[in-house]
């Protein structure tokens, strides 16, 4: 749990996309899992053939299912990259609040 995988997505269904990890191992990416936004198919977010890298989170080995996420891993991304610019590439901040001048003083 927790790694980075890649793999091609080999079917989509009304609940998710079924991946393919390696020859024989499938891990479902659920629609829940795909965007932070709503969405009302599989396909809005990916394709049969897409190559996907994901987060597994989740691992049954009794069951033999893998849970992967599209919105995990971007999670993981997404605060290095907001660190450093907002979405239309200009710093988040414009300015120094009251509580970072104090703390330039100590």
């Amino acid at each position: 749990m927790g790694s980075r995988v890649t793999g091609r997505v080999v079917r989509l269904t009304d609940f998710g996309a079924f991946v393919e990890l390696e020859p024989g191992v499938d891990g479902l990416l659920h629609i829940s899992q795909m965007s932070n936004r709503p969405i009302a198919t599989p396909g809005e977010i990916v394709n049969v053939g897409d190559e996907l890298t994901l987060m597994v989170i989740r691992v049954d080995p009794q069951e033999r299912r893998i849970g992967l996420s599209l919105k995990e891993l971007a999670h993981a991304i997404e605060p290095t990259r907001s660190e450093a610019t907002d979405f239309r590439g200009r710093s988040p901040r414009r300015g120094k609040r009251k509580d970072d001048y104090d703390d330039d003083e100590e």
